[in-house]
């Protein structure tokens, strides 16, 4: 929903890595996507060892990630739209984000569009975070909601996998990069922006 990734996440893992005095690797970054808990430990020890100090890298670049992200980012194309089209058709809405809560609720609070959701949740320290689909699961119980007849519309390969892993309708919108071609299978769709899965909505693609 919102650019965190280019303007907060991207930022703080550098910066993060940078006070280990640690290189950027490429695809570190981009990898974290979507990670948190075990999944997020593994990734970072896969880049820079086991001897790494990964909590404590993910502990600096989440609270770097919360500050940046209190400056302001912007939302993404489209976002206004689509929850104002599934608002006034009475859809129920909510967040699973693998952002800490306290950046998903000032997010939420600070662009006025926390009344839309009927649930906002952190996947960050749920025992089994994205790829599981456990954060998804937890949220559709709370809406009363089946995962078969829920979309998720997701950014990240890890988002993608614990969607499909959990019987949702999987939906990409990609941010930084497009979807494998191996994740490509696990996608009902892939939509350039938020626009077009509101046009596909409408359109009774995911009925």
């Amino acid at each position: 929903m919102f650019d965190t990734k280019r303007h907060a996440w991207q930022p703080a893992w550098r910066y993060a890595l940078a006070v280990y005095h640690l290189p950027d690797k490429p695809g570190f970054g981009l990898g974290c996507r979507g990670l948190a808990g075990d999944g997020m430990l593994e990734h970072i020890h896969n880049y820079y060892g086991p001897d790494v100090d990964a909590e404590g890298i993910v502990r600096i670049a989440n609270a770097k990630a919360a500050e940046l992200s209190r400056r302001g980012v912007p939302k993404k194309k489209g976002l206004d739209h689509i929850l104002a089209y599934l608002s006034e058709r009475g859809i129920p809405m909510a967040v699973a984000s693998s952002n800490t809560q306290e950046t998903i609720d000032f997010l939420l609070e600070s662009s006025g569009i926390r009344h839309y959701f009927l649930a906002a949740d952190s996947g960050m320290f749920i025992e089994h975070p994205k790829p599981a689909p456990d954060i998804f699961l937890s949220v559709a119980r709370k809406m009363g909601v089946e995962p078969t007849r829920t979309l998720v519309l997701e950014d990240s390969v890890s988002g993608i996998q614990a969607a499909h892993a959990g019987g949702f309708i999987p939906v990409m919108v990609p941010d930084l990069m497009q979807p494998p071609a191996e994740l490509r299978p696990l996608c009902r769709a892939v939509c350039k922006d938020l626009d077009e899965a509101r046009e596909l909505i409408d359109a009774g693609e995911y009925d």
